[in-house]
């Protein structure tokens, strides 16, 4: 009546999900408080942190007040493309949609 399996506070995608992760709530844009313009060369060469991204759910957690996080690795460029981080990050499920599995 009480699988374990069930109750597993990690269950893991198997394989990995191709999803969408909204960055913009995972990583703040708001302008820095000390200057009023960005300079042209951190609007271009920074991390477009704005943007949605395509990335896979690799598993999906649960948290100690019952919400489910996805764990997710996608990558963030610059807005010109020249830097590109790869993150693997805890995202709150209401900001992942899933993609379909290209044929």
């Amino acid at each position: 009546m009480f699988d374990r399996a069930e109750y597993q506070p990690y269950r893991p995608v198997v394989p990995p999900r191709p999803v969408q992760v909204r960055a913009a709530t995972l990583l703040p844009t708001g302008r820095v408080g000390w200057g009023s313009n960005t300079a042209l060369w951190a609007r271009a060469q920074g991390l477009d942190a704005g943007a949605t991204l395509h990335g896979r759910l690799l598993a999906w957690v649960i948290s100690s007040t019952g919400r489910w996080f996805g764990l997710c690795v996608f990558t963030v460029t610059s807005s010109v493309g020249d830097l590109q981080v790869t993150v693997t990050q805890l995202v709150p499920g209401d900001e992942i949609t899933p993609l379909l599995e290209p044929s």
